[in-house]
């Protein structure tokens, strides 16, 4: 079975590293997915930020300037402008090689606090803006704060890719080490399905994808959100999405139309796939605060599906996270926490840097809750792809991972 579509006149190559085990749980997660309370509780920030291995300088996660997430406590949330104290234990400046305390007249930072499309799904959440070169001191001084539960920088994530050297890549095994074919003679899926790709934009007119894209029945359900056809683009606020590659190949491995004399075959030969895009294919990258949006707009529209008795919203069962870095997040592992009360598994890649993510975390991946599923790749032997992450406390399982070359218009 050959796993390469063709979608156009353009050639784009881009190595990819797929979990098809972690897309055949996707597919479980048609009928099985748990309506977790997502009992387990997030590891602290402390001891879960980026940890450097033995004889390695520990590196500060990239994050955006300008910008933090911050929870307030219930029903003590600040909005607008305010000019904040910095701690003076966090306002040190270094003279001759000697740390030396500030003036007795405290150092003030502006910041402005507002509600962004990420507050919903976690209480008290918003986003601070504050000039770039005063980030780390923004957060210092809102951490300060009685009325805050935590404040954290607005970390970059980016899409897990890589190129694999085992000359087998490009004979695409996975769907046979899963037993795909037998378990096609049971079923092939269900687009009253949902599964949402956060990720890039995902290509909604690819010939082996147009069946099984998600519609909308009741677009701009959600305040704030119009046009909403098919998904939505957290980067620049619209329902028009960009055909982009990575998504559009996870896309495909997820619910490629099957049995169609077309391309590929997916996992699922019928579902409905959302594209939730927060990533940028030229950068590669995407903020948590997009991120954020992404998992509240899934949340809302499992939440309206249930609530108008699938008359709106979207039945989304799992979302697929192909995609990892930056630091530990307490907002982002609240409203991974909150996805997990409406029922929504989340499955995670591992990453791709060959370390031991006991030691050295991966996010989001190592969130320790219930309904995240962290999946490292294996090779086409079935053992440990040389660059897979692992851990035996932070990875659940392990998958036939897949690359082919990719086309797209």
């Amino acid at each position: 079975m050959q796993l390469t579509s063709l979608l156009g006149s353009r050639l784009v190559l881009k190595p990819l590293i797929f979990n098809c085990l972690l897309l055949a749980l996707l597919a479980s997660a048609i009928f099985f997915a748990p309506r977790s309370a997502a009992t387990r509780q997030a590891i602290p920030a402390s001891g879960r930020e980026n940890q450097a291995a033995p004889g390695q300088k520990r590196q500060r996660p990239e994050f955006v300037p300008g910008e933090a997430l911050v929870r307030f406590k219930q029903n003590r949330a600040l909005d607008g402008a305010a000019s904040l104290p910095v701690p003076n234990a966090d306002a040190l400046i270094q003279s001759s090689g000697k740390s030396v305390a500030l003036a007795q007249s405290q150092e003030q930072v502006l910041v402005h606090v507002d509600r962004f499309e990420g507050s919903d799904i976690v209480d008290g959440l918003r986003m601070a803006r504050m000039a770039p070169d005063d980030t780390v001191k923004a957060i210092a001084a809102l951490q300060a704060r009685d009325d805050v539960l935590y404040a954290e920088p607005n970390y970059i994530v980016h899409v897990d890719t890589t190129t694999p050297n085992d000359p087998q890549f490009n004979s695409l095994y996975g769907l046979a080490k899963i037993g795909a074919p037998q378990a096609w003679d049971t079923t092939q899926g269900s687009r009253s399905v949902v599964v949402g790709i956060i990720d890039e934009g995902i290509d909604f007119n690819h010939p082996d994808l147009q069946a099984n894209i998600w519609t909308n029945p009741s677009p701009g359900s959600i305040s704030g959100i119009s046009g909403d056809i098919h998904g939505y683009d957290f980067i620049n606020g619209s329902g028009t999405v960009p055909a982009e590659p990575h998504a559009t190949h996870v896309a495909g491995t997820i619910g490629a139309v099957g049995n169609n004399s077309i391309g590929v075959a997916g996992v699922n030969w019928q579902v409905s796939l959302m594209s939730l895009r927060f990533i940028d294919d030229q950068t590669g990258s995407g903020s948590d605060a997009d991120a954020l949006k992404a998992y509240n707009y899934a949340k809302q529209m499992r939440d309206l599906w249930t609530s108008s008795g699938g008359t709106k919203g979207a039945n989304i069962r799992a979302l697929n996270a192909s995609y990892g870095g930056g630091g530990y997040s307490q907002a982002s592992a609240d409203a991974l926490n909150a996805l997990g009360q409406s029922g929504i598994l989340f499955v995670a890649a591992a990453g791709n840097d060959g370390r031991n993510t006991d030691v050295q975390p991966n996010y989001p991946s190592d969130y320790a809750l219930s309904n995240v599923v962290s999946v490292a790749a294996t090779n086409s032997s079935d053992t440990l792809a040389s660059f897979s992450n692992f851990g035996t406390r932070t990875v659940l399982l392990s998958a036939g991972c897949q690359h082919s070359e990719y086309h797209s218009q």
